[in-house]
């Protein structure tokens, strides 16, 4: 019994032992452990615990693109913090240099002043432009005024405003040292317009006006016999004769929408004035061309025998020749898809290939300065030394003499048409930077390109410094003679070559390395001074090429094989 008892004792303690590992068990894993069980439907079923477990890796999924989000957002916070403190250390440094460029004063060495239309209305306003070199110069005090305020006011901005018909001076004050000036005229927008020849004569006209009326009772008084009372008669009434010179007509006038110019009370008729041209009943007609001056009128030569034709195309039908070297009257622009351009020649009008004319460069950009030396005196030398038989000669056989188109007294200076569009896209990019383009030199004669050349060898093996200042740079570098005239056919000879330098905006001429024409190699192009330099900068930006050996020298190779010619000018 002792012994049945003993055994159950046994057995309940092992089972209280088994149940509370067995619980003990139980609850370890419960909290260790992920349990699942499945449901009727053979479902896994996720414990509360394992929800949690899942929420959290939900929430670490969904958060992570916010996360980078932050990180975006703090990258470009700190980017945008970055870039504040750099612009606050530029705006620093700024004002540092700031600072230290005031402390530099800069002069004004030169300005060119302007004025958008100097044909104005009344009621009209422009503005003067005035422009300032070198462009950093401290900055400058402009002052504006008006030789006659009732006519045009100028304000402290330079705006003008057009008041009363006449014409007036408008000024520029740079710095209260040096002043600029331009011409305005005031046209009325009814029929009838009076407008003085210049300002000088409506000066004068004025100041006659104002003398006083002791001074007028006194000088009709010394012209008349009547006695001492008819003086305390005289009035203050004009002359029939100060009528008529008050009522005299100068200048421009616009009737019925037409455009005339009288003198001296004379309608001005088949003639040119301010480069407009005024036909056979004194109607001023419509620039044509692309140039400065209309090309109506302008002179050009056929630089080969050119067909005349009835129509502005090569199907058209010939109708006569105008024979190389001879010279022609331009009547239109050129068609721009022919190229064919409307001339007179020997009373006969027709079309030729403009590509094939030599027009005048005066006639078409007329405020270009002229300088044709060889026309006059030749002004070519060579390493300081004159050359025999050239320098200070006349080569081409002619002088300038007046051009009754622009108005001006003018030398000849031809140039291929199409080379001489395209110099004037270098004149209006010079005269937008205040400089204008002094031409020394375009179409040259063979035959005197062999003369010179000629004398220049001749020299060249005769003198030994010559002959050294043309083989040699101060660099070393061999040139020789050939560099410096062509041995063959030039460019000039075919028109498409020119000679020019700059000259400031009242056409004082820069100083570039060498005077023009020094030929030698002093005058190469490597050892360019700031004028050259800007001038060449000028000209190859319109598509001119250069020469190496002469700084002066630009040339149009499109048309390197144009006629060459010898024939002179007349």
């Amino acid at each position: 019994m002792n012994k049945v008892l003993k055994n159950l004792l046994i057995i309940f303690v092992l089972c209280v032992i088994g149940v509370g590992v067995t619980l003990f068990i139980i609850n370890y894993r419960s909290s260790n452990t992920t349990s699942k069980t499945n449901n009727t439907n053979g479902e896994t079923v996720v414990t509360e615990k394992e929800d949690v477990v899942n929420q959290e890796v939900v929430k670490n999924e969904v958060q992570e693109e916010p996360a980078n989000n932050v990180t975006s957002d703090s990258s470009q916070v700190s980017s945008e913090s970055s870039s504040t403190t750099l612009n606050q250390q530029e705006e620093s440094n700024s004002v540092a240099v700031t600072q230290q460029a005031e402390s530099t004063y800069i002069p004004v060495t030169k300005f060119v002043v302007r004025i958008q239309n100097s044909d104005l209305y009344v009621g009209d306003t422009t503005s003067m432009i005035t422009t300032i070199y070198p462009t950093n110069a401290t900055s400058p005090d402009l002052s504006y005024s008006s030789s006659n305020p009732s006519v045009a006011t100028v304000s402290s901005d330079g705006t003008v405003t057009a008041l009363s018909p006449g014409e007036c001076y408008l000024t520029v004050t740079v710095n209260n040292l040096a002043t600029g000036q331009v011409y305005v005229k005031i046209l009325s927008r009814n029929n009838t317009i009076y407008l003085n020849d210049n300002v000088e004569e409506q000066k004068q006209e004025q100041q006659q006006q104002q003398k006083p009326q002791q001074q007028q009772t006194e000088q009709k008084n010394n012209n008349s016999n009547s006695n001492s009372n008819s003086s305390n008669q005289t009035t203050n009434k004009p002359s029939d004769s100060d009528k008529k010179k008050e009522n005299k007509k100068n200048g421009w006038y616009t009737i019925n929408n037409k455009k005339y110019y009288y003198k001296n009370n004379v309608l001005v008729k088949n003639s040119y004035v301010d480069y407009i041209y005024l036909d056979s009943k004194g109607v001023a007609q419509e620039k044509i061309g692309d140039f400065s001056a209309t090309l109506y009128g302008a002179v050009a030569w056929a630089n080969q025998d050119l067909n005349i034709r009835e129509k502005a195309t090569q199907n058209s039908k010939k109708i006569g020749t105008v024979a190389t070297g001879d010279k022609m009257i331009i009547l239109s622009s050129e068609n721009s898809s022919t190229k064919y351009i409307k001339i007179k020649y020997n009373d006969q009008a027709g079309y030729v290939y403009s590509n094939f004319i030599y027009i005048n460069l005066p006639d078409v950009i007329p405020d270009m300065i002229y300088n044709i030396s060889n026309a006059e005196k030749s002004i070519y030398k060579t390493s300081g030394k004159s050359i025999p038989n050239v320098t200070g000669s006349n080569l081409y056989g002619f002088t300038k003499k007046y051009n009754e188109k622009i108005g001006k007294t003018t030398y000849y200076a031809p140039l291929l048409y199409p080379v001489a569009k395209q110099l004037q896209k270098a004149y209006d990019t010079a005269i937008s930077q205040g400089y204008n383009l002094k031409i020394y030199d375009t179409y040259r004669p063979y035959d005197v390109s062999v003369k010179i050349n000629k004398e220049f060898k001749a020299l060249y093996n005769s003198d030994r410094t010559v002959k050294n200042g043309i083989d040699y740079d101060k660099d070393g570098y061999y040139w020789g003679t050939g560099w410096f005239l062509a041995n063959s056919i030039s460019l000039h000879n075919r028109g498409v070559a020119i000679d020019l330098t700059l000259t400031d905006g009242w056409g004082n001429e820069l100083d570039a390395q060498t005077p023009m024409h020094t030929l030698d190699t002093r005058s190469v192009r490597k050892y360019n001074n700031s004028v050259a330099n800007v001038l060449s900068d000028i000209m190859t930006s319109v598509g001119f090429e250069t020469l190496n050996s002469e700084w002066w020298h630009f040339q149009e190779n499109s048309y390197k094989k144009s006629a060459a010619n010898s024939f002179k000018l007349s």
